[in-house]
């Protein structure tokens, strides 16, 4: 009988929300709290937009201002060899303990 309390208790408090769901006030509260929430929504929106716009604005201008180096053709570049991998670590070795003889 006592693990049948728990779900009787859920059902009547599950049972309850449901009914204040269902109310208007509460239809009311949540349809006003969507609203403020797509508001909110636009507006953070509307402000990433515009911090995106004027970073790509600033790398424009930073990159049309910068001057363009041309390679000499007279120079030609040297290109080493890839260096090899480094050697893999060899395994650890288990701790060991020591007793200690009295």
């Amino acid at each position: 009988m006592i693990p049948l309390l728990p779900f009787i208790a859920g059902l009547a408090v599950g049972a309850a929300a449901i009914a204040t769901l269902r109310s208007e006030r509460a239809k009311n509260a949540l349809n006003e709290t969507g609203s403020r929430l797509r508001s909110a929504a636009g507006t953070a929106e509307s402000s990433v937009r515009s911090a995106a716009q004027s970073g790509l604005a600033l790398l424009r201008r930073s990159a049309s201002d910068a001057p363009v180096k041309k390679p000499d053709k007279a120079k030609k570049t040297v290109t080493k060899p890839a260096a090899k991998p480094a050697a893999k670590r060899a395994p650890r070795k288990p701790k060991t303990t020591v007793k200690a003889v009295a």
